[in-house]
């Protein structure tokens, strides 16, 4: 945290402590944290979740600007282009719907019509899909949708649990229905609010006095947990996680120092305080399976650190748990690099966790793009330490993700295939590649997302729009693609990615600008363009150099082509990191239009590298 961000922990859980933050805020005492416009809908007064939503924007980096609709105005904002939702621009919109508004009976006499029941739910819940649908009509918002707690008090006392289908199970069976409802959405999706209530606990979380007096349901410290769990969801919708977790090996993954306490006698087992260590290494296998590299750098003979990771009994990660392995004597500054070079990827890409209050302090001081964790001096809390960090929340989970550490083991089998070729070119040929192109859908539209979320070095144009605004795009007319690629290998997934849209007609969504409802382009409602612009052009950093993006600019300017274009702009937007990419237009034919433009006729086909079999899925 900034020294101008110093006051935000002496912040205390009172409304006066967090009203007097807010203030200083709203004043700009902290640069540099990003504006985000957020707006909430609700059937309960939430004006009072401002000062918190304020301060707790502050410490994730955003300066929180909330707008709230009077209490129980949800289709008359919702549905009325017109109304003050739409005029404030937004870029959230979160909706708070409680059952106790949606469906009172539910929550006042459940079971006492059984057969009604059910019907009841099911009227709640086309509702709230309805207003999903109506957002997502007139605005490009992120939308974050509410799910539902347990009841506090089931009406049907202890007995409630054995209900063939009790109050308890009929919330969990709506909530899943609302995170079904989110997914076919874009850009929508859940906020788990039911498991803010249950790890703050539903005692004291509601205040009798205030839903009396005011119609506002919460406790002070009901407040602080959901503002501060709302907004760490908004972070993760508007920041991309990190890509890799870089961790000690003694006293961090195991107890004691292997060097000197040898195989047998460091802490790792089931006894304490061996299970604290062997708990935190399950929880980092956890993160593995969830998408994230691991990475292990320690200062150790390699021989010991590998007699523990492949004999030790009770260990659970292993050397193939780490997508990269650097265990010598040189600093741990010197060996981060080495890691973010193996990897491809920037420094920013890297948390770095040790127990080790000095190799800390170097990597700070010699690599401040690295985050750095401060580890707890209690193993007990580093899973909570990392956990809590927010650092790798994502709210979709692909299947590129669960398979991510897979991917780069077979990016470092093919790395060395190519050390081991005699040129080049006999390297590609020998990888037997099939790039399989696709037109983005609703399938496929959350992983694009989330690519254009994350990927910075083969990105031509850093553009980071989000589902709602692809999907906008496309049913405006815009043409885009994905691709995957899989060689002798293994798949790679879901790497590329390729929108162009025509010079004219098609609008570019701004989180700034409200959107029209859009309109989907039928036989007679497409206006032929002859000029075309590529909007964004990525790929993943695990396949450059292979020759995938001319494929995927090859398919781009057949699609194009096909919807009666004849010439294509592409546009080079320099950043910190793509500087791969300055040259990729000249080198595909492209002549020099302007500053970083360059603009290619159609009429001269892009040829598909020899090497790479391609396939189009529609």
């Amino acid at each position: 945290m900034t020294q101008h961000a110093a006051f935000l922990e002496e912040v205390s859980p009172t409304p006066a402590s967090y009203l007097q933050a807010a203030r200083r805020v709203h004043a700009g005492e902290i640069p540099g944290l990003r504006e985000l416009r957020v707006a909430v809908l609700s059937t309960v007064s939430a004006q009072m979740l401002q000062p918190y939503l304020i301060v707790e924007g502050a410490r994730r980096g955003f300066r929180v600007v909330p707008w709230f609709a009077p209490f129980a105005q949800l289709e008359e904002q919702v549905l009325d282009a017109t109304s003050p939702l739409y005029a404030g621009n937004p870029e959230v919109v979160a909706v708070f719907a409680r059952l106790e508004e949606l469906a009172p009976a539910l929550c006042e006499r459940f079971g006492a019509v059984a057969t009604e029941d059910a019907a009841l739910l099911e009227v709640v819940l086309r509702r709230l899909r309805a207003l999903l649908c109506g957002l997502r009509e007139r605005t490009t918002a992120a939308l974050c949708l509410a799910n539902f707690p347990p009841p506090a008090r089931p009406l049907a006392g202890l007995g409630d649990a054995m209900l063939a289908r009790s109050q308890a199970t009929m919330v969990q069976e709506a909530n899943a229905a609302l995170a079904a409802a989110c997914r076919e959405v874009p850009g929508a999706f859940v906020f788990d609010y039911a498991r803010t209530v249950v790890e703050h606990g539903l005692a004291g979380w509601h205040d009798a006095r205030l839903f009396a007096l005011a119609r506002q349901p919460w406790s002070v410290e009901a407040q602080i947990a959901t503002a501060g769990a709302l907004v760490r969801t908004l972070r993760a919708v508007f920041v991309a996680p990190a890509k890799c977790l870089v961790v000690d090996a003694d006293n961090t993954l195991w107890g004691g120092v292997v060097g000197e306490d040898g195989l047998g006698g460091i802490a790792l087992g089931d006894d304490y305080p061996g299970n604290v260590f062997k708990a935190f290494q399950k929880y980092l296998r956890t993160l593995k399976d969830r998408g994230v590299l691991l990475a292990l750098v320690s200062k150790n003979e390699e021989a010991d650190v590998r007699s523990v990771l492949e004999q030790h009994r009770d260990g659970v990660l292993h050397e193939g748990d780490f997508a990269v392995r650097r265990i010598n004597w040189r600093e741990k500054s010197v060996n981060l690099r080495e890691v973010a070079a193996a990897l491809n990827l920037g420094l920013e890409a890297l948390v770095f966790f040790d127990d080790n209050p000095f190799e800390r302090e170097e990597v700070r001081r010699l690599l401040p793009g690295v985050t750095v964790l401060e580890a707890p001096h209690e193993p007990l809390a580093f899973i909570a330490a990392i956990e809590d960090s927010s650092l790798f929340d994502q709210l979709i989970l692909s299947a590129e993700d669960q398979q991510r550490a897979a991917l780069y083991r077979r990016h470092a089998a093919a790395t060395a295939a190519s050390q081991a070729a005699a040129s080049p070119e006999e390297f590609l040929a020998g990888l037997e590649m099939v790039a399989t192109i696709g037109s983005v859908g609703p399938e496929t539209l959350p992983r694009v997302a989330q690519l254009l979320a994350k990927t910075n070095q083969f990105n031509l144009t850093i553009r980071r729009h989000s589902a709602a605004q692809l999907a906008q795009m496309i049913e405006a007319g815009a043409v885009a693609l994905w691709l995957r690629l899989a060689d002798r290998f293994g798949d790679h997934g879901l790497v590329g990615v390729a929108l162009a849209r025509p010079a004219a007609g098609t609008p570019q969504p701004d989180l700034l600008i409200p959107q029209p409802p859009p309109v989907r382009p039928g036989p007679s409602s497409v206006v032929p363009n002859s000029a075309w612009i590529i909007d964004t052009f990525l790929l993943s950093c695990r396949v450059v150099g292979r020759g995938a993006e001319t494929a995927l600019l090859a398919q781009l300017a057949g699609c194009v082509r096909a919807r009666g274009g004849a010439e294509l702009t592409g546009e080079y937007v320099p950043s910190a990191r793509n500087g791969l990419v300055a040259d990729f237009y000249p080198r595909h034919g492209f002549g020099a239009c302007g500053e970083n433009r360059w603009m290619k006729r159609l009429s001269d086909a892009t040829a598909t590298p020899s090497y790479i079999r391609t396939q189009f899925h529609e």
